[in-house]
């Protein structure tokens, strides 16, 4: 069962711009509540154009407060997108 709706805020914009789109085979976002503040557990892999296949994670830090996203972890490898 959950909770009861306190408040609601709507970010102003793309927060990961330019982070999935068309070029990505695939493209994945998890939201953790975290306290006060959200984790963005963001997955994607596939190929940019003119380059080899990547697959990439990233952490995002979010205040709801101020839909402030921060970069807290970046990984990935390239040669490691889908076969």
């Amino acid at each position: 069962m959950g909770g009861a709706l306190i408040s609601k805020a709507t970010p102003g914009g793309p927060m990961f711009p330019g982070l999935l789109g068309d070029a990505w085979v695939s493209a994945d976002v998890q939201l953790v509540d975290a306290g006060d503040r959200l984790v963005a557990v963001v997955s994607r892999a596939g190929r940019l154009p003119g380059e080899q296949d990547v697959a990439e994670s990233f952490v995002y830090l979010i205040d709801p407060k101020t839909s402030r996203a921060q970069l807290a972890w970046k990984g990935g490898e390239a040669g490691a997108g889908p076969r």
